[in-house]
């Protein structure tokens, strides 16, 4: 959210509590209820036209309502699976739109991407342009609590697990 808040791209960013919303606020983007009337909002933000991206890491349990949210050309880009993985799309479902729909994997880039992009995020980071989220840090000794956090959908940003201290 940050890096396409950052170029002037109107972002909208859904999160399923109030606490998350105001995350989602606080780094530039409109907060949106996650939830089934999600493409009405986003329908209802954007004067009825949608939006032109939506990058989804979630998966199966939103992929119809990413879909339902885009406009006329708009791209979903599938970059998770934290709900399973999305089912099959059937060519008729993106015609009467001109959809497109893709995926990203970060390990599937050159490495020498990578490391550059890597670099300029930290420089990102230092020079206070990029936010770097901590929501949660757990002993390593409770790494089965902080998952099931996760799994819970009890987090928000970075959960940090540290190493007992050297003896």
């Amino acid at each position: 959210m940050q890096l396409l808040v950052q170029r002037g791209v109107r972002v909208f960013g859904t999160a399923s509590s109030v606490f998350k919303l105001e995350l989602v606020r606080s780094l530039g983007a409109t907060p949106l209820s996650y939830g089934p009337d999600m493409p009405e909002l986003i329908r209802a933000a954007t004067a009825g036209r949608g939006v032109d991206a939506v990058f989804d890491s979630v998966g199966r349990a939103t992929q119809a309502e990413s879909l339902a949210a885009l406009a006329l050309y708009g791209r979903l880009v599938f970059f998770g699976e934290a709900s399973g993985s999305p089912v099959p799309i059937h060519p008729d479902e993106l015609y009467p739109r001109n959809l497109r729909v893709s995926s990203y994997w970060l390990p599937a880039d050159p490495p020498g991407r990578f490391d550059a992009a890597r670099r300029e995020l930290q420089e990102w980071v230092v020079a206070g342009r990029l936010r770097v989220i901590v929501g949660q840090t757990f002993p390593l000794a409770q790494a089965g609590v902080a998952h099931r956090r996760l799994e819970q959908r009890q987090t928000h940003g970075k959960l940090i697990l540290i190493p007992r201290p050297a003896a």
